[in-house]
């Protein structure tokens, strides 16, 4: 999972958890889009308040700044706030987890992941990238099973003796 971030100096800008505990990016930080986030998010004071009307004026205030933005944001679902940010021009977007990803139409629809099998369950992996026409890759084999060279590797490469190897696995 990503931890909330902002970009220093550009205030605001960062990553803020919604109400379903998704994460979202918003990026307000020039002095028009910070006046229309306010005003979007119910903080009309804060849009025309002078303290506030720079970027360099904001950067002495982010803690407040940030505080009031990831209140708003904790207080509706991920869905709900980004209609609401982007139906008011405000740059914000949805910060995916694998689960998302997979479960993504476009990514479905551009094919980004592959399912294969790993000891008879089928398994989701990222697949081959970019996908060339001719030759568009695929994963063929997932690897060997966990600890299936262990014996080469303690006895070749690290030359332990049998007695050795044995005194592991108790």
């Amino acid at each position: 999972e990503p931890s909330r971030s902002t970009i220093s100096g550009a205030v605001p800008s960062g990553t803020y958890i919604s109400k379903d505990h998704k994460h979202i990016v918003i990026g307000a930080n020039t002095d028009n889009l910070f006046k229309k986030l306010m005003c979007t998010i119910g903080r009309i004071q804060m849009a025309s308040d002078p303290k506030y009307s720079t970027n360099a004026l904001r950067v002495q205030h982010v803690d407040e700044i940030e505080d009031v933005i990831s209140k708003w944001s904790a207080s509706l679902d991920l869905k709900d706030s980004l209609e609401i940010l982007q139906s008011n021009g405000i740059p914000a977007g949805p910060i995916y987890n694998a689960k998302d990803m997979i479960e993504d139409p476009h990514y479905k629809s551009r094919g980004l992941f592959e399912t294969i099998e790993i000891n008879g369950k089928q398994v989701k992996l990222p697949a081959i990238l970019p996908k060339l026409s001719g030759t568009p890759g695929r994963t063929d084999w997932a690897g060997p099973d966990l600890g299936e060279h262990n014996y080469e590797v303690f006895s070749k490469i690290l030359g332990m003796d049998d007695l050795m190897i044995e005194g592991l696995s108790r």
